[in-house]
């Protein structure tokens, strides 16, 4: 039986905490902090590819909000060093609990990032200029080579 120890619960706290502020942050701020933890956000992001499970996370970022408007005065280099110096499953953890928070900033990426504006641009004039197989065409067209196959093995 796994009984958490104090220094358990101070951790899973301290990134309920550091989770709950980040989330509270302006979005300009919270934007500036993401951008600053793009190392960080791709070793996740590349986690999540790999298909780890994805925990719920520990708390509810709004379960702390019932005290009413605040102000936070934390700059973010203080919360970069925090960040920084978490462990991997920690830093993990804080993302999970800002997956909203990092679905909005890679929203904000796509609407103001002018690299990935090019990107998305080019792509989608490849797509039109059948140098790329959509995903629907590549059904379709398999749909029709497996059907074709089976059609012949029957004569």
């Amino acid at each position: 039986m796994n009984v958490p120890t104090t220094q358990t619960v101070s951790l899973k706290y301290n990134i309920d905490w550091l989770a709950w502020t980040i989330h509270h942050l302006p979005g300009d701020q919270k934007f500036s902090f993401f951008d600053r933890c793009k190392a960080d956000l791709r070793e996740y992001m590349d986690a999540l590819d790999d298909e780890r499970e994805i925990t719920d996370p520990f708390c509810n970022l709004e379960d702390f909000s019932n005290n009413g408007p605040f102000e936070i005065l934390i700059p973010i280099e203080t919360l970069m060093r925090v960040v920084e110096n978490l462990a991997y499953d920690s830093k993990f953890s804080l993302w999970e609990m800002l997956n909203e928070d990092l679905a909005d900033y890679e929203d904000h990426l796509l609407a103001t990032n002018p690299e990935i504006q090019k990107e998305i641009e080019e792509a989608k004039a490849s797509v039109e200029r059948s140098e790329y197989v959509t995903l629907e065409d590549f059904l379709a067209e398999d749909k029709e080579k497996t059907a074709d196959v089976s059609s012949s093995n029957r004569e």
